[in-house]
C-alpha cells in the first residue's frame, strides 16, 4: 500500500480493499499499552448502539489552541525578553519552533520560524522601538488571518471528538462517514475534529462514540475528562499511547495544567 497522503488517506484503502466486518486503525506513533487491548475495543464496538470504540478522545478546540500556542511562539520569535513562566507554560512548543529563544540568543532582524502546520516563514521584528501590547495583538491577529486559515473554520469549544488513531468501528459505517475528498490537511483536520467530523456523523446516525481504557470500561462523552486516558490524570487508563500522548507526558506541570485545560475545560489560564 502507497505511503502517500495522511493517516486518514491509508485508512480509506484499507477499508475499501478490506472485507472485514469491524476495523482497527492505527498509525506508526502507535505503541500498545494495555493486554488485550484489542479484545477491549471489540467488547464495546460490537455493541449495536456503539458506532465507534476508541483509545483516546478531545473536547479541545483546536482553532482556539492552535491560535493560543502559535501565539506564544510567534512572541518568542520576535524577540521577547526571556520569561520562565513562558518556559513552565509553552517549553515544548518553543522547543520545537523557536529553540533560539530558549537559549535566550540575542535576536536578531529576521528569524525563521517553523509554524504549527509545518512551514517555514520568515517573520520580520518590529524595528527600533518595543511594540506596546495592542500593537502586538493586533499585529498578531493579522498574521494569524493570514496564516491560520486551515484552523479558521474548525469549531469552539467544546468540540467532542474521537482522536483518528488507535480505533475500531464497523467497515460500512466507517465507509459511509468517509468525505468524498481526503486531500488536504484541512480534510483531515475537518474529518477529526470539524463540524462534519466522523464522530459528528457518527452521532447524527443515532451512535454512540466511546473511549475504552485499560478497565476496560467504556467512557461516553461526559466521562471522557475522568477516564484517565488523554490528558486525563497520568494517563494510566489509555490502552495505546502515541506522539500526542507521550508529548504530553514530558510536559512541565504547568505546560501539562495548560493543555488538560485546552482538552477538556477550554481555557487558556487554568487556576
Amino acid at each position: 500500500m502507497s505511503d502517500e497522503g495522511f493517516d486518514i488517506t491509508a485508512y480509506k484503502m484499507a477499508a475499501e480493499a478490506l472485507p472485514h466486518d469491524y476495523l482497527c486503525f492505527l498509525n506508526t506513533f502507535s505503541e500498545i499499552e494495555s493486554d488485550g487491548w484489542l479484545r477491549k475495543l471489540h467488547d464495546h464496538a460490537s455493541w449495536a448502539d456503539i458506532g465507534i470504540a476508541r483509545a483516546t478522545a478531545s473536547l479541545e478546540s483546536v482553532r482556539e489552541s492552535m491560535k493560543s500556542m502559535s501565539k506564544a511562539v510567534w512572541l518568542c520569535v520576535q524577540g521577547i525578553p526571556y520569561d520562565p513562566l513562558i518556559v513552565e507554560r509553552w517549553g515544548h512548543e518553543i522547543l520545537r519552533f523557536a529553540p533560539h529563544w530558549l537559549a535566550r540568543r540575542p535576536p536578531s532582524l529576521y528569524r525563521r520560524a517553523r509554524r504549527p502546520a509545518g512551514r517555514v516563514l520568515a517573520l520580520k521584528l518590529f524595528a527600533l522601538r518595543p511594540p506596546s501590547r495592542q500593537e502586538v495583538e493586533d499585529h498578531f491577529e493579522i498574521v494569524c488571518a493570514k496564516r491560520g486559515a486551515i484552523y479558521a473554520k474548525l469549531p469552539s469549544f467544546p468540540n467532542p471528538h474521537i482522536r483518528t488513531n488507535a480505533f475500531m468501528m464497523r467497515r460500512p459505517v466507517f465507509l459511509e462517514v468517509l468525505p468524498p475528498t481526503l486531500g488536504t490537511k484541512e480534510d483531515c483536520l475537518e474529518f477529526e475534529s470539524g463540524h462534519t467530523s466522523m464522530t459528528n456523523s457518527i452521532v447524527q446516525r443515532g451512535l454512540h462514540a466511546v473511549v475504552v481504557g485499560d478497565d476496560a470500561r467504556a467512557y461516553h462523552s461526559s466521562e471522557w475528562s475522568s477516564s484517565k486516558t488523554f490528558r486525563s490524570g497520568a494517563q494510566e487508563n489509555i490502552l495505546v499511547s502515541d506522539n500526542r500522548t507521550r508529548a504530553f507526558e514530558t510536559m512541565l506541570p504547568a505546560g501539562k495544567k495548560l493543555y488538560e485545560h485546552w482538552t477538556w475545560h477550554g481555557s487558556d489560564n487554568p487556576a
